[in-house]
């Protein structure tokens, strides 16, 4: 079980995750 420290920082990780990729996403086209 994750506490709420780990999961804010899950959190933020999968945010920077989905920056990265919709910006690559984005240059792409």
């Amino acid at each position: 079980r994750l506490t709420d420290r780990q999961r804010a920082i899950m959190e933020e990780f999968a945010k920077e995750e989905i920056l990265q990729e919709s910006s690559i996403f984005l240059s792409g086209n």
